[in-house]
């Protein structure tokens, strides 16, 4: 009796299972007209799993997974404590000899590695206005920690005085809700500049164009950034709908 009553239950789980994939195939279809996408290979690894991702407002992807699964594929030279890495049946066992964290620059596909000091499994995070990462919890070591990262730029020049550059750029970050690993909410905007007036007292009046859909821009909060030189400002939080 219990094998007669699972079949139909089965029958029915594969037409639902199919509806689903039907529609969701029609709904990438209408999100995305005519125009058809494709995946690109920038980089064959690097090196560490992406058990969380983010993108930050200089436009690179900070990836890190947990710290105490073993041996990742990116080896350090030096551990965190400063010792050297070696080639001993220890070292190469050891976790702290790997990079569990790494920073991806888009524009110059380049990563660089970066250091954790507690286990991030399992934890959650998010971005404040001024760009930085506030990273929540984990796993051992990671319970009830708080950690945060300030992002910056690849090739960094520090200046001791700077003019104002005429260069300046407005853009609108989606921040990633929280998440156990990829956030599809994530994404930069670069606005258009419709005019930028320079006022007295050194304050610039701009008037920016806000993005033309909602398949550019969904409804929601966005960080809304001017970015003067490269140098970003402190972010302020605008709402952006679609009647």
């Amino acid at each position: 009796m219990a094998h007669h009553n699972h079949f139909p239950f089965v029958i029915k789980s594969m037409i639902t299972a199919l509806f689903f994939i039907l529609h969701c195939i029609g709904f990438s279809g209408t999100v995305a007209g005519s125009q058809k996408g494709q995946w690109q290979l920038l980089l064959n690894s690097t090196g560490v799993v992406a058990m969380h991702m983010a993108l930050t407002h200089h436009n690179t992807v900070i990836m890190f997974d947990q710290t105490e699964a073993g041996p990742s594929g990116y080896r350090l030279r030096r551990r965190q404590n400063g010792n050297r890495c070696t080639d001993n049946r220890d070292d190469v066992a050891d976790s702290s000899c790997y990079a569990h964290s790494v920073e991806y620059d888009i524009s110059s596909n380049r990563f660089r590695p970066l250091r954790l000091y507690t286990d991030t499994w399992c934890s959650s995070g998010s971005f404040l206005s001024n760009g930085t990462l506030l990273q929540t919890g984990g796993y051992g070591s990671g319970t009830r920690r708080i950690r945060y990262y300030r992002p910056c730029d690849f090739n960094v020049t520090f200046l001791l005085e700077r003019k104002p550059s005429d260069v300046v750029e407005f853009t609108a970050y989606a921040p990633p809700f929280t998440t156990h690993s990829i956030s599809m909410n994530q994404r930069l905007l670069k606005l258009r500049c419709k005019s930028l007036v320079k006022a007295q007292g050194g304050l610039v009046h701009a008037v920016v164009e806000a993005p033309p859909s909602a398949n550019v821009a969904p409804s929601g909060y966005y960080m809304l950034t001017v970015v003067n030189g490269g140098t970003p400002s402190m972010s302020e939080w605008v709402r952006f709908m679609h009647h």
